[in-house]
């Protein structure tokens, strides 16, 4: 998206710094600060930015313009990825060294709720399409996985999941926490309905 968003007339390096937040000259001079995908991957560092187009760029949601002195450009999916129609599997994520101590109290993937999973993955789409970012730019699998086998009730929590750094807490914090906190609330049981609907009956009668 950032690649569509700038004109797809810059390099990697150009819309890193847009997806990280940097006031750089160049993105200030080209007005980039305004963009709504600026700062969206704060919470990412630049190595694995860079790791993460060449892997787009290797699955032909990205290709390099050579004759546009390296340019990004959407490839073939790369319209599929933003309308959430494909998905890309990316690799190397790394936790944050101000999350080292926390790893290993992160749930394993099986100890995820797989109901509480396939809503938070459609409410991950939803943000995802709204801000025209990959589903991944929100939030990865493993963050939504990890929030789904801790179920956190508050925001402080919710920071404590893998992948939730200050700036995904502020802007999708509150929206993942509405779904964890209303999978977390008490649902009736039939049964318990069933006995409202007869002692309804029997005052009626």
């Amino acid at each position: 998206s950032a690649a569509l968003r700038t004109g797809q007339r810059f390099g990697a390096e150009h819309l890193i710094a847009v997806l990280r937040g940097e006031t750089t000259e160049k993105v200030r001079q080209h007005r980039h600060d305004r963009l709504p995908t600026f700062g969206v991957g704060a919470d990412i560092a630049k190595a694995l930015w860079r790791s993460y187009l060449r892997q787009l760029a290797a699955a032909d949601v990205l290709r390099i313009d050579i004759g546009g002195y390296g340019a990004l450009q959407l490839g073939a999916r790369g319209r599929a990825l933003l309308k959430g129609v494909e998905s890309v599997a990316l690799h190397g994520e790394a936790a944050r060294p101000s999350r080292v101590r926390r790893q290993a109290a992160e749930s394993q993937p099986g100890n995820a709720d797989p109901a509480l999973l396939a809503q938070l993955k459609q409410v991950r789409l939803e943000i995802a399409q709204a801000e025209g970012v990959p589903a991944f730019v929100v939030f990865h699998d493993r963050s939504l996985q990890d929030m789904a086998a801790r179920k956190p009730q508050s925001l402080e929590q919710l920071a404590d999941c893998h992948g939730v750094g200050a700036s995904k807490l502020d802007r999708y914090g509150e929206r993942m926490l509405a779904v964890l906190k209303d999978a977390a609330s008490p649902q009736p049981s039939t049964e318990t309905e069933l006995d409202d609907v007869r002692r309804v009956s029997a005052a009626d009668s």
